[in-house]
Protein backbone atom coordinates (compact mmCIF):
# COMPACT_ATOMS: atom_id res chain seq x y z
CA UNK A 1 0.00 0.00 0.00
CA UNK A 2 1.02 3.88 -1.11
CA UNK A 3 2.21 5.62 1.80
CA UNK A 4 -0.05 8.60 2.74
CA UNK A 5 2.68 10.99 2.16
CA UNK A 6 3.11 9.30 -1.38
CA UNK A 7 -0.74 9.20 -2.00
CA UNK A 8 -1.13 13.20 -1.13
CA UNK A 9 1.87 14.47 -3.08
CA UNK A 10 1.01 12.70 -6.27
CA UNK A 11 -2.91 13.96 -5.50
CA UNK A 12 -1.38 17.21 -5.05
CA UNK A 13 1.70 17.06 -8.21
CA UNK A 14 -1.84 15.57 -10.29
CA UNK A 15 -4.18 19.00 -9.52
CA UNK A 16 -1.31 21.30 -10.52
CA UNK A 17 -0.85 19.43 -13.72
CA UNK A 18 -4.61 19.36 -14.71
CA UNK A 19 -4.56 23.23 -14.31
CA UNK A 20 -2.44 23.60 -17.76
CA UNK A 21 -3.05 22.82 -21.12
CA UNK A 22 -2.43 19.14 -22.07
CA UNK A 23 -3.04 19.28 -25.99
CA UNK A 24 0.10 19.48 -29.00
CA UNK A 25 -0.58 21.28 -31.78
CA UNK A 26 -0.10 19.98 -35.23
CA UNK A 27 3.12 21.86 -35.22
CA UNK A 28 4.69 19.53 -32.50
CA UNK A 29 4.95 22.12 -30.22
CA UNK A 30 4.75 21.37 -26.53
CA UNK A 31 2.14 21.76 -24.43
CA UNK A 32 2.00 24.03 -21.43
CA UNK A 33 1.06 20.78 -19.23
CA UNK A 34 4.62 19.18 -21.17
CA UNK A 35 6.62 22.12 -20.08
CA UNK A 36 5.18 22.08 -16.39
CA UNK A 37 6.03 18.50 -16.14
CA UNK A 38 9.93 19.18 -17.22
CA UNK A 39 9.95 21.97 -14.88
CA UNK A 40 8.37 20.22 -11.70
CA UNK A 41 9.18 16.69 -12.03
CA UNK A 42 7.05 14.38 -9.56
CA UNK A 43 9.61 14.27 -6.39
CA UNK A 44 12.00 11.53 -6.77
CA UNK A 45 11.01 9.59 -3.85
CA UNK A 46 7.11 9.79 -4.17
CA UNK A 47 7.83 8.56 -8.02
CA UNK A 48 10.30 5.74 -7.05
CA UNK A 49 7.58 4.45 -4.24
CA UNK A 50 5.23 4.27 -6.88
CA UNK A 51 6.46 2.45 -9.85
CA UNK A 52 7.97 -0.37 -7.38
CA UNK A 53 4.36 -0.47 -5.88
CA UNK A 54 3.30 -1.10 -9.61
CA UNK A 55 6.66 -3.35 -10.38
CA UNK A 56 5.57 -5.68 -7.59
CA UNK A 57 2.68 -6.87 -9.01
CA UNK A 58 0.03 -4.07 -8.10
CA UNK A 59 -2.53 -3.28 -10.41
CA UNK A 60 -3.85 -0.45 -11.96
CA UNK A 61 -7.45 -1.05 -10.27
CA UNK A 62 -5.33 -0.83 -6.98
CA UNK A 63 -3.41 1.72 -7.52
CA UNK A 64 -6.68 4.01 -8.52
CA UNK A 65 -8.99 3.33 -5.83
CA UNK A 66 -5.54 4.45 -3.52
CA UNK A 67 -5.31 7.45 -5.52
CA UNK A 68 -8.99 7.79 -5.37
CA UNK A 69 -8.99 8.75 -9.03
CA UNK A 70 -9.95 6.34 -12.47
CA UNK A 71 -8.56 3.63 -14.27
CA UNK A 72 -8.22 5.69 -16.86
CA UNK A 73 -6.92 8.60 -15.12
CA UNK A 74 -4.09 5.60 -13.20
CA UNK A 75 -3.03 4.73 -16.76
CA UNK A 76 -2.45 8.19 -18.19
CA UNK A 77 -0.70 8.97 -14.75
CA UNK A 78 2.02 6.34 -15.12
CA UNK A 79 2.43 5.77 -19.15
CA UNK A 80 2.06 9.13 -20.64
CA UNK A 81 2.67 10.95 -17.31
CA UNK A 82 5.40 9.63 -15.95
CA UNK A 83 6.71 6.88 -18.56
CA UNK A 84 6.13 3.81 -17.03
CA UNK A 85 7.41 0.62 -18.53
CA UNK A 86 4.02 -0.93 -17.81
CA UNK A 87 3.09 -4.86 -18.13
CA UNK A 88 1.97 -6.17 -21.54
CA UNK A 89 0.45 -9.47 -22.86
CA UNK A 90 0.56 -12.64 -20.48
CA UNK A 91 2.14 -10.62 -17.92
CA UNK A 92 -0.44 -8.06 -17.28
CA UNK A 93 -2.28 -10.72 -14.07
CA UNK A 94 0.72 -11.09 -11.87
CA UNK A 95 1.11 -13.34 -8.80
CA UNK A 96 0.58 -10.47 -6.46
CA UNK A 97 -3.22 -9.91 -8.64
CA UNK A 98 -4.15 -13.78 -8.46
CA UNK A 99 -3.67 -13.36 -4.75
CA UNK A 100 -5.81 -10.85 -4.15
CA UNK A 101 -8.35 -11.97 -6.46
CA UNK A 102 -8.17 -15.11 -4.75
CA UNK A 103 -8.97 -13.48 -1.77
CA UNK A 104 -11.73 -11.00 -2.37
CA UNK A 105 -13.90 -14.44 -3.87
CA UNK A 106 -13.90 -15.68 -0.42
CA UNK A 107 -15.32 -15.31 2.82
CA UNK A 108 -17.02 -11.92 3.57
CA UNK A 109 -15.15 -10.01 0.77
CA UNK A 110 -16.87 -12.28 -1.99
CA UNK A 111 -20.01 -10.03 -3.77
CA UNK A 112 -21.95 -13.04 -2.95
CA UNK A 113 -21.53 -13.48 0.93
CA UNK A 114 -24.35 -13.47 2.46
CA UNK A 115 -26.23 -11.98 -0.54
CA UNK A 116 -29.74 -13.28 -0.10
CA UNK A 117 -30.06 -10.87 3.37
CA UNK A 118 -28.74 -8.01 1.61
CA UNK A 119 -30.96 -8.40 -0.99
CA UNK A 120 -34.32 -10.21 0.69
CA UNK A 121 -36.28 -9.71 -2.45
CA UNK A 122 -34.43 -11.71 -4.64
CA UNK A 123 -35.62 -14.97 -2.43
CA UNK A 124 -39.20 -14.21 -3.55
CA UNK A 125 -38.31 -13.15 -7.70
CA UNK A 126 -39.24 -15.72 -10.02
CA UNK A 127 -36.45 -15.56 -12.54
CA UNK A 128 -35.62 -17.79 -15.80
CA UNK A 129 -34.69 -20.72 -13.96
CA UNK A 130 -37.14 -21.73 -11.55
CA UNK A 131 -36.17 -24.13 -8.64
CA UNK A 132 -38.74 -26.09 -6.12
CA UNK A 133 -39.44 -29.34 -5.11
CA UNK A 134 -40.85 -32.52 -7.73
CA UNK A 135 -42.96 -34.94 -6.03
CA UNK A 136 -41.96 -38.23 -7.86
CA UNK A 137 -44.79 -40.93 -8.07
CA UNK A 138 -43.50 -43.00 -4.83
CA UNK A 139 -43.73 -39.48 -2.96
CA UNK A 140 -40.43 -38.77 -3.05
CA UNK A 141 -39.52 -34.90 -3.19
CA UNK A 142 -36.53 -34.00 -5.73
CA UNK A 143 -34.87 -30.77 -5.68
CA UNK A 144 -35.11 -29.63 -9.36
CA UNK A 145 -33.27 -26.15 -10.64
CA UNK A 146 -35.18 -25.48 -13.29
CA UNK A 147 -38.44 -26.56 -15.31
CA UNK A 148 -36.35 -28.06 -18.31
CA UNK A 149 -35.27 -30.25 -15.05
CA UNK A 150 -38.74 -31.04 -14.38
CA UNK A 151 -40.30 -32.21 -17.46
CA UNK A 152 -36.83 -34.55 -17.77
CA UNK A 153 -37.69 -36.21 -14.65
CA UNK A 154 -41.70 -36.53 -15.73
CA UNK A 155 -40.52 -38.48 -18.64
CA UNK A 156 -38.12 -40.63 -16.37
CA UNK A 157 -40.84 -41.46 -14.32
CA UNK A 158 -42.95 -41.95 -17.10
CA UNK A 159 -41.04 -44.74 -18.14
CA UNK A 160 -40.14 -46.30 -14.95
CA UNK A 161 -36.37 -45.31 -15.47
CA UNK A 162 -34.30 -45.53 -12.16
CA UNK A 163 -32.63 -42.09 -11.35
CA UNK A 164 -31.40 -39.33 -9.00
CA UNK A 165 -31.20 -35.97 -9.09
CA UNK A 166 -27.85 -34.42 -8.34
CA UNK A 167 -26.96 -36.82 -5.16
CA UNK A 168 -23.00 -36.91 -6.03
CA UNK A 169 -20.14 -35.23 -7.52
CA UNK A 170 -17.92 -36.96 -9.73
CA UNK A 171 -13.93 -36.77 -10.15
CA UNK A 172 -11.97 -36.66 -12.74
CA UNK A 173 -8.86 -35.86 -13.68
CA UNK A 174 -7.82 -32.66 -11.22
CA UNK A 175 -11.52 -31.70 -11.94
CA UNK A 176 -14.98 -32.29 -10.53
CA UNK A 177 -18.27 -32.09 -11.79
CA UNK A 178 -21.99 -32.69 -10.17
CA UNK A 179 -24.11 -34.12 -13.36
CA UNK A 180 -27.47 -33.10 -13.06
CA UNK A 181 -28.98 -36.85 -13.43
CA UNK A 182 -28.02 -40.24 -12.31
CA UNK A 183 -29.76 -42.77 -14.75
CA UNK A 184 -29.07 -46.71 -13.03
CA UNK A 185 -29.74 -50.02 -14.30
CA UNK A 186 -30.32 -52.62 -11.74
CA UNK A 187 -28.82 -50.14 -8.94
CA UNK A 188 -25.58 -49.49 -11.18
CA UNK A 189 -24.76 -46.04 -12.85
CA UNK A 190 -24.65 -46.31 -16.45
CA UNK A 191 -25.27 -42.40 -17.61
CA UNK A 192 -25.44 -39.31 -16.21
CA UNK A 193 -27.10 -36.57 -17.71
CA UNK A 194 -26.66 -32.84 -18.36
CA UNK A 195 -29.50 -30.39 -19.52
CA UNK A 196 -28.79 -27.46 -21.32
CA UNK A 197 -31.31 -26.20 -23.35
CA UNK A 198 -31.43 -24.25 -26.76
CA UNK A 199 -29.48 -21.58 -25.48
CA UNK A 200 -26.20 -23.71 -25.18
CA UNK A 201 -23.94 -25.86 -27.32
CA UNK A 202 -21.75 -28.83 -26.82
CA UNK A 203 -18.68 -26.85 -27.04
CA UNK A 204 -19.19 -24.63 -23.69
CA UNK A 205 -16.56 -25.84 -20.96
CA UNK A 206 -19.22 -27.74 -18.79
CA UNK A 207 -20.48 -29.78 -21.25
CA UNK A 208 -16.38 -30.51 -22.08
CA UNK A 209 -15.73 -31.05 -18.34
CA UNK A 210 -19.20 -33.75 -18.55
CA UNK A 211 -17.66 -35.82 -21.44
CA UNK A 212 -13.99 -35.58 -19.38
CA UNK A 213 -15.60 -36.79 -16.43
CA UNK A 214 -17.76 -39.15 -18.27
CA UNK A 215 -15.05 -40.99 -19.79
CA UNK A 216 -13.28 -41.24 -16.92
CA UNK A 217 -16.06 -42.89 -14.80
CA UNK A 218 -16.95 -45.27 -18.24
CA UNK A 219 -20.52 -44.43 -18.49
CA UNK A 220 -22.71 -42.69 -20.97
CA UNK A 221 -23.46 -39.19 -21.18
CA UNK A 222 -26.46 -37.24 -22.41
CA UNK A 223 -26.53 -33.89 -23.18
CA UNK A 224 -30.24 -32.35 -23.50
CA UNK A 225 -29.99 -29.45 -26.09
CA UNK A 226 -33.77 -29.55 -27.04
CA UNK A 227 -36.64 -30.83 -24.59
CA UNK A 228 -39.14 -31.46 -27.43
CA UNK A 229 -38.60 -35.04 -27.33
CA UNK A 230 -39.51 -35.71 -23.70
CA UNK A 231 -42.61 -33.67 -23.32
CA UNK A 232 -45.96 -35.44 -22.88
CA UNK A 233 -47.84 -36.19 -25.52
CA UNK A 234 -50.63 -33.35 -26.28
CA UNK A 235 -48.69 -30.91 -24.21
CA UNK A 236 -46.29 -27.77 -24.36
CA UNK A 237 -43.32 -26.05 -22.42
CA UNK A 238 -45.48 -23.25 -21.67
CA UNK A 239 -48.21 -25.80 -20.16
CA UNK A 240 -45.44 -27.37 -18.44
CA UNK A 241 -43.92 -24.19 -17.01
CA UNK A 242 -47.28 -23.25 -15.53
CA UNK A 243 -47.21 -26.65 -13.56
CA UNK A 244 -43.68 -26.23 -12.56
CA UNK A 245 -44.35 -22.99 -10.88
CA UNK A 246 -47.75 -24.70 -9.03
CA UNK A 247 -45.53 -27.78 -8.33
CA UNK A 248 -42.42 -25.52 -7.11
CA UNK A 249 -44.56 -23.67 -4.96
CA UNK A 250 -46.58 -26.20 -3.22
CA UNK A 251 -43.98 -27.99 -1.62
CA UNK A 252 -41.53 -25.02 -1.01
CA UNK A 253 -41.74 -25.52 2.83
CA UNK A 254 -40.85 -29.22 2.73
Amino acid sequence: MLSEKTISEIREWRSEALKRKGVVNQLKIPSERQEWFEANPLPLECRNELVSYYDAGTGFKIIAKELGISYTQTRRLLIDWLGVDTRKGTSVITDTLRKRRSENAKGEKSNFFDWLSKRPEQAKKQTKSIQGWYKRKNGELVWLRSCLEYIYAKWLDSNNIEWKAEVKVLRGDGETYRPDFFIYRDGELKKIVEIKGNFFDNRDSRSEKAKRVADKHGVELEIVFDITPYLEQNTYYHKELKLWKKSARLFEEK
